[in-house]
């Protein structure tokens, strides 16, 4: 029994070394709000990737809006650190 969990019990296994990249992009003239992430193992070779984007609508509709100005300037200082 090998006691579920997968992993091969912990026998010759290495804690893996990896690093996460995230970026923001906006997109279709401030409409939609990217989030990118990319993890990269000990080679630099990327092994893993996710995107997730919003779109902006309006209150009233559900038409889609630009991002507000206060949001973008946020999403805007994230992507400059």
């Amino acid at each position: 029994g090998g006691g579920g969990g997968g992993g091969g019990g912990g026998r010759n296994v290495r804690p893996a070394v990896a690093s996460v990249r995230s970026t923001i992009e906006m997109r279709r003239r401030n409409i939609q709000v990217a989030f990118i992430q990319r993890l990269f193992d000990e080679t630099g070779a990327c092994v893993a990737r996710a995107e997730v984007t919003c779109t902006c609508v309006s209150r009233d509709g559900g038409k889609p809006t630009r991002c507000p100005a206060a949001l973008a300037e946020k999403f805007g200082a994230m992507k400059r650190g």
